[in-house]
Formats: C-alpha cells, sequence, structure tokens
C-alpha cells in the first residue's frame, strides 16, 4: 500500500468516525418535530397516553433513563423531558392524585405488586440519577387513590445493573 492509499484510507475513517460522533449528538426528537418522524426515529414508545389536546409518549432512551415527549392536537411536539427523578417523585407527594394521574406522569412503573395489608397496589420505579440507581415505591389503596412515596437508592445496584 502505498502513502497515497494510506491517508485516503485515513481520511475515510476521519470522515466516518466524524459522521458517527454527530450523530450520536443530535437529539433524535426536538421541539416541534411532527409525531410521525418521532416515531420513525425513535420507534414504538413504551406507553402511549391521551391529554387534552394531544397525547404523551414514554420512551426508554437508555437503560435507567425514561422520557416523556408531549405532542399538541397537530401532533406536534411540544415538550421533551426527564419522566423520572427524584424531585418528580417529591412532588408528588406534595400533590397526591390517583393511578391513572401517576401513570400519567411517569409512565408505566417497572414492577406493580399487590400489598397484602388492605388489598392496595404498589408500583416501583427504577432509573439512574447522577450515577445511582434510584427506587421509587408508590403506593395506592385498593380504590387507587396514591396513599405514600418511598424513594431511596436501589439495595440491588450494583456494575452489572440493568
Amino acid at each position: 500500500m502505498n502513502a497515497v492509499s494510506v491517508a485516503r484510507r485515513t481520511l475515510c475513517a476521519l470522515a466516518v468516525s466524524g459522521a458517527l460522533v454527530a450523530c450520536g449528538s443530535v437529539t433524535p426528537a426536538q421541539s416541534g418535530n411532527k409525531l410521525e418522524a418521532v416515531l420513525t426515529l425513535m420507534g414504538e414508545p413504551r406507553a402511549r397516553y391521551a391529554l387534552e389536546p394531544g397525547q404523551r409518549l414514554f420512551y426508554a432512551v437508555r437503560p435507567g433513563e425514561v422520557e416523556s415527549l408531549d405532542f399538541d392536537a397537530n401532533g406536534q411536539l411540544v415538550e421533551r423531558r426527564r419522566a423520572l427523578s427524584q424531585a418528580r417523585f417529591a412532588a408528588l407527594a406534595k400533590r397526591g392524585g390517583d393511578a391513572a394521574a401517576v401513570q400519567l406522569e411517569f409512565g408505566p412503573p417497572a414492577r406493580k405488586s399487590l400489598v397484602d395489608d388492605g388489598g392496595g397496589l404498589l408500583w416501583t420505579y427504577s432509573w439512574l440519577e447522577y450515577d445511582v440507581w434510584r427506587l421509587a415505591r408508590v403506593g395506592f389503596d385498593k380504590a387507587g387513590v396514591f396513599q405514600r412515596v418511598e424513594l431511596s437508592e436501589d439495595p440491588l445496584a450494583d456494575d452489572r445493573y440493568r
């Protein structure tokens, strides 16, 4: 292989790696995108809920990170945010709600289980925040009314987690 060939291959490799880095830094769904374009870019959502007006989609964008995307009645993306955080669950503890409102705000839980005492439900959410795996256990009574939220670090998390 001559020097020109090596130089060409090196330039091509740099161009390809530069393009890959640029693609990785572009946010797939940006404000103003249409719903159809987001579905094409990101695939089917983890969950989809009706809003008045519009709809909210939930995506697991990487392990430990869930985002909610809100679309208006015209199918245009108007808001994108992290769905799971300690601050958002702490706010839930202050305002309460029912199971439908919790699911609309945080998406489907990682686990649902029945609580033996009184027939209520316990939903568990798990996420990564500041390099720490966190848990939120959201409790409901048997009528589906919010009762409590318990926040903690995930005791089962380690370097191989999720």
